[in-house]
């Protein structure tokens, strides 16, 4: 199912069967449902702009996966997002941005591809289940970021959090370990100063 020049509004039960769901770039979707939770249960593409009110959105089932491609823009104005289990149920090649002030949660395994940001102008993102990161992170004035898991691996994959070479952490606000430990490997340098931080 593709929506294409099109502004749709998801307010209620879930999305599934045996096919996928696609965002066009000319497609617009609103997440509007702040009172139940949406249900997310096959292959969603957003190659458009989704815009995630007060809404918690639940990603449910092996089959359950939503991937951000890399013209895509998911806006999270509020709401949290969660997985039931430990595939990586959350891709971003695009951009993630947070804009407003209230707080919201990450609770699914999220992987930011090389060419995926994500940026939190307001209020604080929370990552508390595993995540991959090769993209950048930027934190603005108002904003915030917590990775609430342990270990955070700097430089080599295998742990609950993991920041690839490369990775770019530019902010000006707060980024925290909550619960954290930091594990550096070998080879490798964390550099943690005013301008960012790197693997």
């Amino acid at each position: 199912l593709t929506f294409k020049e099109q502004e749709i509004s998801w307010v209620s039960g879930d999305l599934k069967g045996t096919g996928s769901f696609l965002v066009d770039k000319t497609g617009l979707m609103d997440l509007v449902s702040p009172e139940n939770p949406l249900s997310l249960q096959t292959l969603m593409s957003v190659e458009g702009i989704v815009n995630q009110g007060d809404t918690d959105l639940a990603l449910n089932g092996a089959s359950s996966k939503l991937v951000i491609s890399e013209d895509g823009l998911w806006e999270i104005h509020g709401g949290n997002m969660e997985d039931d289990s430990d595939n990586v149920h959350f891709e971003n090649s695009g951009r993630i941005l947070k804009v407003r002030e209230s707080d919201s949660t990450i609770n699914a395994f999220f992987e930011n591809k090389p060419d995926g940001a994500v940026w939190v102008r307001f209020g604080d993102l929370k990552f508390t289940d595993p995540s991959n990161w090769a993209g950048s992170l930027l934190v603005e004035n108002f904003g915030s970021v917590t990775f609430d898991l342990s270990p955070v691996l700097l430089g080599t994959p295998g742990g609950d959090g993991f920041l690839a070479e490369g990775s770019d952490m530019g902010y000006v606000g707060v980024v925290k370990f909550s619960a954290s430990e930091v594990l550096v490997s070998a080879n490798d340098t964390a550099t943690f100063d005013l301008g960012g931080s790197s693997g």
